[in-house]
């Protein structure tokens, strides 16, 4: 079992990561989607040459695009999906999230129940950009603070199954989880629908560091539980990047060292 490690970072610290032995960069999505022509190819041009590929895309939506609530546009998500998920696989993308808060959170007024079908509507969609892109999607549960919509690493794995669709998954971020008090038992339960997960410090959503608090242990006995042989991005706020990624990629290297995966 193999678990590969990466670093969630903006695209234009892509050179920077690439100083440490990540095996990939977790990047944004609306970055990369956003950017005038000739600056994304001339970045692709330049990435090529970088030995790092920006294998997972976050952020898969602007704020300004709702997956929920009266303000929804079918036309509009179709026309951002298209050429954004193009353009991630261009720069190496395998897994996209679905991560967003704003994104898919729904008006307090408004009805719950529609509110799901509507995210069930949008992930139909999603699948059908994704398989044409050749990536798959994971949802990633949000604290509630972030959204009323997909809270917890349970419900995306139901919403999936039900739906059944070959490229969506579930992504995990243990700060997320630990913000909704979901245990990493979740994790099992997820099985071969589990396509990413994010470790970071839950005191403050930080990159991981030695003697944080926080028993990264554990996250890789049960990753190694689950039988999960897939990609684990370190995730948080940090300082100094070059320094707190290397630091950080340290700490859940020992870890999974010690959990034997």
């Amino acid at each position: 079992m193999t678990i590969r490690f990466g670093v969630c970072a903006p695209l234009q610290m892509l050179e920077v990561a690439a100083c440490a032995p990540f095996d990939f960069v977790e990047a944004p999505l609306t970055e990369a989607a956003l950017m005038e022509d000739a600056r994304f190819w001339e970045f692709a041009r330049r990435a090529d040459d970088i030995p790092l590929r920006c294998e997972v895309f976050s952020n898969m939506l602007p704020e300004k695009l709702r997956v929920a609530g009266p303000d929804v546009s079918v036309r509009a998500l179709h026309e951002y999906l298209a050429p954004a998920f193009d353009r991630a696989k261009r720069l190496g993308a395998e897994v996209i999230l679905l991560d967003g808060g704003l994104s898919r959170s729904a008006p307090a007024s408004f009805d719950m129940g529609q509110a799901w079908r509507q995210m069930e509507n949008f992930l139909r969609i999603v699948q059908g950009h994704a398989r044409q892109s050749g990536v798959r999607v994971a949802v990633c549960p949000l604290r509630r603070a972030e959204t009323n919509l997909l809270n917890y690493v349970s419900e995306a794995m139901l919403i999936t199954s039900l739906i059944r669709m070959d490229c969506l998954g579930v992504a995990a971020d243990t700060y997320q989880m630990a913000m909704v008090s979901e245990p990493l038992a979740a994790l099992c339960l997820a099985g071969s629908s589990l396509l990413h997960v994010r470790a970071a410090n839950a005191m403050g959503n930080r990159l991981p560091r030695r003697g944080d608090g926080e028993n990264y242990l554990s996250l890789f006995q049960t990753l190694k539980a689950a039988g999960y042989a897939g990609r684990v991005s370190c995730a948080g706020r940090y300082d100094h990047f070059a320094k707190e990624a290397a630091a950080a990629l340290d700490v859940l290297r020992a870890a999974q060292a010690e959990a034997e995966i």
